[in-house]
Order: C-alpha cells, then structure tokens, then sequence
C-alpha cells in the first residue's frame, strides 16, 4: 500500500470535490489534513522512474534517519528537500525539475509516531517554504489559502507536491 500526497495542477471542480482526509493519532495528537489524487487501480510502472527524481526518507525503528541511504538529522531534512526538488545548481544528483520530483516517505513498523510526524512536517515545510518563495516572486506576498484560487494554482503548477508515504516495513526490512 502507498499513499500519495499530490498538490498539483486540479480544476475547481476537482478541488473542491476532492477528499480532505485527516489522519489523527491514536491518542489525542496532532492532526495532518492531506488530499488525497484521484484513485487509480493501475500499479505505477516503477521502470519508468528516472531514480535522480525520487528523494528516499526512511526513518528506522531506531528512529534515525536516512536520505537516499545515508544518515542525517531532521534539522537538514526541510533543506535537502528544498534543495532537491529545485535544484538551482542542475546536480545530476537531484531532480531533474519540481515537476519531476517525488518524496518518497518510508518507516519502519516500530518507528514512534512523534519522529514520523517529525519527518513529514519538515517535508511539508520545505513545499511550504517553496510556494511561498514562489508567491512573493510571483505576487509581492506570501502564499496563503485565502490566495484567489488561480494564484494559487499557478504556484502548485509552478511546484507540485508528491510525497510518497511508502507502507511501512516491518523492523528494518
């Protein structure tokens, strides 16, 4: 199983018809509100997949944290992601473009709650930090929901999200 978190280019229609999902904890924390893409009964054909686009996050039940296979700490993770979805410098080592880039988000069964929520805030905040670059480049202020909706459509279009929330794996798999 695989969720996908796409913000990408949606008609009004489709935005206001989509389905807004929130994920809460088990107890009483923090909730994530996430929209879902439109469902698909086709596996994606992985072969296709240019591996430069796809940024690998596992955090382990360890709880530590790996990028593309190598340690780092959460404090770096919201750059990294900045880093390679734009990538100014056109490093064969990162996406190709924002329009290519994937975030692919993996756990282990054991990782605790509070450092997966951890991730995937900071991941969130490098697309968050992204559009509001993009809104201030773009418009002289910064990106908000209370954007007329082709504002904000243009930005998403200019930077689209995919974050990919692989199913867990069982205890280091």
């Amino acid at each position: 199983m695989m969720l996908v978190v796409c913000a990408c280019n949606q008609s009004a229609d489709q935005e206001i018809s989509d389905l807004a999902v929130s994920v809460l904890s088990a107890t009483s924390g923090p909730e994530l509100d996430i929209k879902l893409p439109p469902g698909s009964n086709k596996e994606p054909d992985l072969t296709k997949l240019n591996q430069r686009n796809v940024m690998w996050v596992l955090v382990n039940v360890n709880d530590s944290l790996f990028v593309n296979g190598e340690s780092r700490q959460l404090l770096e993770l919201t750059a990294m992601a900045k880093q390679f979805v734009m990538n100014p410098d056109q490093s064969t080592e990162l996406a190709e473009s924002p329009h290519h880039a994937i975030i692919d988000l993996k756990n282990d069964r054991g990782t605790t709650y509070e450092v997966y929520l951890n991730a995937y805030n900071a991941l969130m905040a490098a697309y968050k930090e992204l559009w509001n670059e993009k809104a201030r480049e773009l418009y002289g202020k910064p990106y908000s929901d209370e954007m007329p909706f082709a504002e904000r459509k243009a930005i998403k279009t200019a930077i689209p999200m995919v974050l990919s929330e692989s199913e867990p794996t069982s205890f280091g798999e």
